[in-house]
């Protein structure tokens, strides 16, 4: 298998699973403390993005052709916000409309993000020389825990 097919089925179990989650019920909380974390969590997605800049912007983890490393924005404390940010939006949305199957999602994206982000930062380490040192200043997904 290809990096590249490697990197395209972690994308379509990503989707698949985040897909699951947001169309197995209401894809907005109805519980208001809910609704907000789920609001921070698009929030962060839009930071995460816009720090990126679209033209560096990539949903699979090869990275482009004269991609730049981001290390600024959120990417200064988080190396993976993107994912962050789809967690964050999801875990109120697998509370509020809580079943044992949407919960097995949610813990099935975290094990495919994971791996999918192991995958990346070995490429990214090979395309970028600053990746070591990079990763020496940040958080891998969760700010003071991982």
């Amino acid at each position: 298998m290809t990096t590249k097919q490697q990197s395209y089925i972690y994308v379509l179990i990503q989707l698949s699973l985040i897909a699951y989650v947001c169309i197995s019920e209401i894809p907005f909380c109805s519980t208001p403390y809910l609704l907000a974390i789920e609001i921070l969590g698009i929030l962060m997605v839009l930071f995460a993005v816009w720090s990126m800049k679209m033209g560096n912007f990539n949903i699979n983890s090869v990275p482009k052709e004269k991609g730049e490393l981001r290390t600024t924005g959120f990417y200064a404390v988080v190396r993976h916000p993107m994912y962050l940010s789809t967690l964050v939006v999801l875990l109120p949305l697998v509370i509020d409309y809580f079943n044992y199957y949407r919960l097995a999602a949610y813990v099935l994206l975290i094990l495919v993000l994971i791996f999918k982000l192991t995958f990346e930062e070995k490429l990214l380490l090979k395309e970028f020389e600053g990746y070591r040192d990079y990763r020496k200043k940040t958080w891998r997904l969760v700010p003071f825990v991982y």
